[in-house]
């Protein structure tokens, strides 16, 4: 009961507090310059303190500033969402597959392979970031190179370095011991 009265209290402090603060200072002006602003555009009377929900619509459906909720809001939106179906289908798809091999078919040295599947688990997924990184960088001769052009000579395309689908991938390589353990249950 004390361990979990900490992490009640740890992720109150780390979490909520935060949360319902950010929440709360969505819904005030915050300096007189942010109410100068607001009252320009929609033609009201506010002031330092007051409170407001002119915030939120100026960030889901700014008409005055070009793309700007396009930018800072439904694109990111957009993206974070097609990145987590990704590396979810790919996940699911790996951790899916390696549980019905293992609890399913009577495949040779299946406590190893469960015990190697779970390794991702206890490793952290910059680690894997930081593999994917080094492993496809692309540099001259004379330093900087990945380890796939230094072993290979071969160049990855800047698309297979950084972007939106090598994330993905070491998102879909990190996540399978998830889908694993709750699958293979």
């Amino acid at each position: 009961n004390i361990i979990t009265i900490f992490f009640v209290i740890l992720l109150t402090a780390g979490v909520i507090y935060p949360l319902i603060r950010m929440i709360m200072n969505s819904l005030i002006v915050q300096s007189s310059y942010e109410a100068r602003g607001l009252n320009e555009e929609f033609g009201t009377h506010l002031k330092n303190g007051n409170f407001t929900l002119l915030y939120w619509p100026y960030l889901l459906f700014n008409k005055t500033t070009a793309n700007y909720s396009s930018s800072y809001f439904w694109t990111p939106l957009y993206r974070s969402i097609l990145m987590s179906l990704v590396a979810c289908l790919i996940s699911v798809g790996a951790g899916g597959i390696m549980a019905f091999l293992v609890t399913r078919t009577n495949i040779p040295f299946k406590k190893f392979i469960s015990t190697v599947f779970i390794f991702p688990y206890i490793m952290p997924s910059w680690s894997l970031a930081i593999f994917w990184t080094d492993f496809f960088k692309v540099g001259t001769k004379t330093g900087g190179m990945g380890m796939l052009q230094a072993m290979t000579g071969i160049q990855a395309p800047s698309w297979l370095q950084t972007g939106f689908w090598p994330i993905a991938i070491v998102m879909g390589i990190h996540y399978p011991p998830f889908a694993y353990i709750l699958i293979g249950g």
